[in-house]
C-alpha cells in the first residue's frame, strides 16, 4: 500500500515537472519569437516596458527609425526624451543574441549525443 502510494505521488510530480518543463520552454520560445520579430515592419514597437509603480510605467518606443523614452499612467502618456537609436539598436541586438544563444547550445549538444549522420 505505500509503495503504491509512493507511486501514485511520483507520477504527479513527474507529471507537475512536465508541465512546469514545457510552461517555462513555451515562454522562452514566445519570447525569442518577440524579439526576432521586433522591428521587422511595424512602424511603432514598443522595446521595453518597467513598471514604476501599479500605475505608471517607462516605456522605450521605436517609431520608425528614431526611439523614444515614455511615461504612462492612467491618466496621460507623455514623451521624456528621445534616446540615441545606435544604442537602443546595439541593446537590442545583444538581447536577441542571448535568447537565440541557448536555442544553439541545445541543438549543438542534440547533434553531439546523435553522433555522425
Amino acid at each position: 500500500m505505500e509503495m503504491d502510494t509512493f507511486g501514485h505521488a511520483f507520477q504527479a510530480l513527474a507529471i507537475i515537472g512536465l508541465l512546469l518543463g514545457v510552461s517555462w520552454w513555451l515562454a522562452q520560445w514566445f519570447k525569442r519569437k518577440r524579439l526576432t520579430r521586433i522591428g521587422s515592419n511595424r512602424l511603432v514597437t514598443v522595446l521595453e516596458s518597467t513598471m514604476l509603480s501599479p500605475q505608471v510605467a517607462l516605456h522605450v518606443v521605436k517609431i520608425a527609425s528614431r526611439c523614444w523614452l515614455v511615461g504612462s499612467s492612467t491618466t496621460m502618456v507623455s514623451a521624456i526624451t528621445e534616446l540615441p537609436t545606435n544604442e537602443i539598436d546595439a541593446w537590442l541586438e545583444e538581447q536577441r543574441r542571448q535568447v537565440t544563444q541557448p536555442h544553439v547550445v541545445v541543438s549543438t549538444l542534440f547533434q553531439r549525443l546523435r553522433g555522425p549522420s
